[in-house]
């Protein structure tokens, strides 16, 4: 009995390496907890993967609470684990503003190198407001602008626990109120175990052609992910 409770032991770290998802991978599908806190506040999220349909795709929600509780975001995201293709929903929402915007699109996985994938993406959506009178009351929804945005997720793996990650997007109008935004995220991952990982954020905003102080957005944040 002590030879095998030893021998148990001894596999246990294999066996949790090879259930434990690729971290790293934009595209993982995986139940996790995630709080981080940086310069606009405290972020949480939480991810649930869904049960397997059995048509060779995985998928799951997600959902998070950033700057503090002045943002909100929801997410469904589907995976086809033959191709590489994804598609997903998502939703966002600014208390401050009142303003959410809903969009979808989709992305592929095209691996470069060894160490070196990249994930370009696709979305519409459409930005949703409250429509008020002369007087500031809400008379109904309103719809100011149809976006579309394109984005360029990157990874490349330096070492087995090191990972980089540098995104660009940019977003524009097609229809109403005019919308051009660049964001450039760039975060640096470190997996402790199999199952966790810190990740460095820093994001820089700004609306395009209209450059000021009061367009200009920077965020850094410090993240910690637990994979369930």
């Amino acid at each position: 009995m002590i030879i095998g409770s030893f021998a148990i032991l001894a596999i246990l770290p294999a066996i949790a390496e090879e259930s434990s998802p690729d971290m790293s991978d934009p595209t993982a599908v995986y139940t996790s907890v995630g709080a981080g806190y940086g310069t606009k506040g405290h972020n949480l999220k939480l991810g649930i993967q869904l049960p397997d349909s059995g048509e060779g795709s995985a998928h799951m929600i997600s959902l998070e609470s950033k700057e503090g509780g002045d943002t909100y975001r929801g997410r469904y995201f589907k995976l086809n684990t033959t191709t590489g293709f994804a598609s997903s929903i998502d939703a966002n929402y600014n208390r401050l503003t009142g303003v959410a915007q809903v969009s979808a699109g989709g992305l592929q996985t095209i691996p470069i190198t060894d160490q070196f994938t990249i994930y370009p993406s696709l979305y519409l959506g459409t930005m949703i407001a409250n429509e008020r009178n002369d007087a500031g009351d809400k008379v109904g929804v309103d719809f100011p602008a149809i976006t579309a945005t394109a984005l360029l997720y990157t990874k490349y793996q330096f070492t087995e626990n090191v990972w980089l990650n540098v995104n660009p997007s940019f977003t524009s109008s097609v229809y109403g109120s005019k919308t051009d935004v660049f964001d450039l995220e760039a975060s640096l991952g470190y997996q402790f175990t199999p199952v966790l990982n810190m990740r460095l954020f820093h994001n820089n905003n700004m609306s395009v052609g209209t450059y000021n102080d009061d367009t200009y957005e920077s965020v850094t944040r410090l993240e910690f992910n637990y994979a369930l």
